[in-house]
């Protein structure tokens, strides 16, 4: 009986295995595409944690950005009408002056979102819980494609995060994000 169990056993194992092999070359066949990724140039978001008395969430700023990256992909020999995706590739949040601040051990967080009305809000980049004695973080990325905010005339990128305590002077700070497009250039 046992031995019976162990052969019904391995015919399930090869017939799975057999299923799994034909699905995949199934798969492999529909997604026969051929991509190319066009980084852009760093978007550059100078921004300053006001004074405040109270600790908490707050928000840093909020910038319009222009949707259109024709102009990125033109330069790179594609047409905006094959790009399958968007993301964040890097983005990076450093301390602008270190004379009052020296580090970002006042903040929990710090996010970046993108927004529109149509789309909602989507967090983008973060550094949650903000490491100790650090002047320079590089941010956690989303896997999210946002490619639909790009289709709108413009979107609003926000920086925004939560306070430990509250501060007395302006911590300046600077952001560099960069995209990467997935162009299909079948």
């Amino acid at each position: 009986m046992m031995h019976q169990m162990k052969n019904i056993f391995r015919v399930s194992i090869l017939l799975l295995a057999a299923v799994s092999m034909h699905s995949c070359e199934d798969l492999g066949n529909l997604t026969n595409k051929t991509f190319a990724f066009v980084d852009t140039d760093y978007y550059d978001l100078d921004f300053n944690v006001d004074p405040t008395y109270d600790a908490g969430f707050q928000i840093f700023t909020e910038e319009f950005i222009t949707g259109d990256i024709t102009n990125v992909l033109e330069e790179a020999g594609f047409s905006s009408d094959k790009v399958e995706s968007i993301h964040i590739y890097e983005a990076l949040v450093n301390l602008r002056e270190v004379d009052t601040y020296k580090d970002f051990d006042l903040l929990k967080f710090v996010e970046l979102t993108v927004y529109t009305d149509d789309q909602g809000e989507t967090k983008v980049a973060w550094s949650d819980p903000v490491p100790e004695n650090k002047i320079s973080l590089t941010l956690d990325i989303s896997d999210s494609n946002i490619l639909s905010y790009f289709k709108e005339d413009q979107f609003i990128l926000t920086a925004q995060g939560f306070l430990k305590e509250r501060i007395n002077s302006e911590m300046k700070l600077h952001a560099k994000v960069k995209f990467r497009v997935k162009v299909n250039i079948d």
